[in-house]
């Protein structure tokens, strides 16, 4: 992996002075920060668990999950949702979890929020997480009780395995290898063997923490499931029976890319 630039950027609202890495030509990665939480929220309303966004920051203020933010140039951001709109009709946006059109005007709940670097402005467009510890699943109900399967599966600090959570695109913005970016971003080791210098939370946290990394999705989503395996180089290691269904998990050797 190349020399990544890191430059600080300013938050709207609220004036925060924000790190970031410029991670590919018109991408930027930075910290999710408790003063994005709206963010976050807005975003999960058509996925899913918007009701677990808090939960999510309170992982990672104990050190259990570190959140990340995508942005792309507000020109973009403003050409693609207009295009969005002009489409499918000004105040919808697609639901994946309701399989179905819902009337929320997501381009407003994020249109706040701006990050200015320089003379530039960016806006929000993904997210996604790493977890360093399970708070999603539990041995007995999703395992049979087979607690070394769920460590090999999910995040687990014991097996230095990191599980990939959160990933997401807002629906506008999909299409422009935006998915792509955030996972080459977690796949990486920038997160633990660079990290985020003077933001407390997302600092390096060493070159040997990782051994194994992880990621679960819906069995049902075959567009997922066949991009992890033909693309990414996953293998899957189980199946485990979930409220929503059944979730399929993955798992890679961590390879290291960092220079």
């Amino acid at each position: 992996m190349q020399h990544k630039p890191t430059v600080t950027g300013t938050l709207s609202p609220g004036g925060t002075a924000l790190p970031a890495v410029q991670w590919t030509d018109g991408v930027l990665i930075t910290p999710l920060i408790p003063a994005l939480a709206p963010f976050l929220a807005a975003t999960r309303v058509p996925l899913w668990c918007p009701d677990a966004v808090p939960s999510w920051f309170v992982h990672q203020a104990a050190g259990d999950k570190t959140m990340y933010a995508l942005w792309v140039p507000s020109a973009h951001w403003t050409a693609r949702t207009a295009a969005y709109a002009a489409k499918h009709g000004a105040g919808r946006v697609y639901s994946i979890e309701h399989e179905a059109w819902l009337e929320y005007d997501l381009p407003a709940a994020l249109a706040p929020f701006i990050l200015a670097v320089g003379s530039e402005t960016w806006r929000p467009a993904g997210t996604i997480a790493i977890d360093w510890a399970n708070h999603e699943y539990d041995a007995d109900a999703h395992f049979g009780g087979d607690v070394a399967a769920m460590q090999a599966r999910y995040a687990c600090r014991a097996t230095r395995t990191v599980a990939l959570a959160m990933l997401a695109v807002v629906p506008p913005l999909e299409g422009n290898g935006y998915a792509r970016a955030l996972l080459d971003f977690a796949e990486s080791g920038w997160a633990w063997r660079v990290g985020f210098k003077g933001c407390e939370g997302w600092e390096a946290k060493g070159e040997n923490v990782v051994k194994r990394i992880t990621l679960a999705t819906e069995l049902a989503n075959e567009r997922n499931v066949k991009m992890y395996e033909t693309k990414r180089g996953y293998a899957r290691t189980g199946v485990a029976p979930m409220e929503w269904g059944e979730a399929v998990f993955f798992a890679k050797e961590y390879v290291d890319r960092v220079e």
